[in-house]
């Protein structure tokens, strides 16, 4: 369960990833917001929001390796993304 302080500071490096995605869309800001995203699905009580968080970070997952033109992240988001997807991993 979160505290007040930690969804807080969640909430806040959600809201700077999302602008920094407005100016630079590449695989490593990609794939920040995606643990991000995930790290708040995973400490989430609520079921619904928890579904939409894991959504949200399996797609900048798949973004990221699409923009990932070096493959120097692929293989931490592919493993990721096996963690995601992975039947009981949620």
């Amino acid at each position: 369960m979160l505290t007040e302080r930690q969804q807080g500071q969640l909430d806040e490096a959600i809201t700077k990833l999302e602008t920094a995605l407005l100016t630079r869309a590449d695989a490593a800001t990609y794939f920040t917001f995606a643990d991000v995203l995930a790290r708040k699905g995973e400490l989430t009580t609520d079921l619904p929001s928890e579904s939409q968080l894991v959504r949200r970070a399996i797609a900048y997952y798949r973004e990221a390796l699409r923009v990932d033109w070096d493959g120097q992240l692929e293989s931490k988001i592919n493993k990721a993304l096996s963690a995601l997807q992975s039947p009981g991993a949620r």
